[in-house]
């Protein structure tokens, strides 16, 4: 199992790469680990369309071995990703668990604040000065992981607890976590300056209030399509 996730990581409530038995990935939830029987049991969820242009939501259930779960984690091995390879636009989008663990390792820890309060203080009159907005994020977490020369710059711990694969080429956020795409809930359009924080507060808020009107069981599934993550910032031309 070289390279891969050790299985003690593999842990309940744990966001995962699934392989089904067709050979598809998805992201699954880890409902509870049996280190007895060396298993673990996800959930995730299937999206159909119903053919008059609405998507149905279907809950899904596996029993995986911990080592082949494990396996199919961090790094990649060359299967999610292929270096000529481009998702479409239209699917480049990240789930509300995954915007909200970026959130989490990133500014609620405080890592964050510390790179742009280091850099004031390197620039005392700034034309701006930096804070954990989406253009912080760009700069010391989006472009590095997305790209093979500067990838290994963020922490080892950071980049496990994200989940990330190495890139093999300079890539959309979106490609590197979600290298099959998801189908799109919601385009969002805003202001890059917003902290964050309140990006996140808005988008959750958002997937309550939008749920009751949706198939949605698990508003972590709800999928937002946001121009920092959806975009190639290596090729902005694009």
């Amino acid at each position: 199992m070289d390279g891969a996730l050790p299985c003690q990581e593999i842990r309940e409530g744990q966001t995962v790469l699934y392989k089904r038995c067709g050979g598809e990935f998805v992201e699954a939830l880890v409902t509870s680990v049996s280190e007895t029987h060396g298993s673990a049991s996800v959930e995730y969820t299937v999206v159909k369309e119903d053919g008059l242009g609405g998507r149905r939501y279907q809950q899904r259930r596996g029993l995986v071995k911990l080592e082949e779960l494990a396996r199919e984690q961090l790094p990649m091995h060359g299967r999610q990703q292929q270096p000529g390879h481009q998702l479409p636009y239209a699917n480049r989008c990240l789930l509300l668990d995954q915007l909200e663990r970026l959130h989490r390792v990133f500014v609620e820890s405080g890592w964050l604040q510390q790179k742009c309060d280091e850099r004031n203080r390197q620039e005392p009159k700034p034309k701006f000065r930096s804070e954990p907005n989406l253009y912080a994020l760009e700069e010391w977490v989006v472009s590095p992981l997305t790209d093979p020369e500067h990838y290994e710059e963020v922490n080892e711990r950071i980049r496990l607890s994200l989940m990330l694969r190495h890139p093999l080429r300079k890539c959309s956020y979106a490609e590197l976590l979600n290298p099959h795409g998801l189908l799109v809930d919601y385009f969002v359009s805003h202001y890059w300056g917003h902290p964050f924080k309140r990006t996140i507060a808005s988008l959750r808020s958002f997937a309550l209030e939008a749920r009751a009107h949706t198939d949605h069981i698990d508003i972590s599934r709800t999928t937002f399509w946001i121009c920092l993550f959806a975009l190639n910032q290596h090729r902005k031309a694009e």
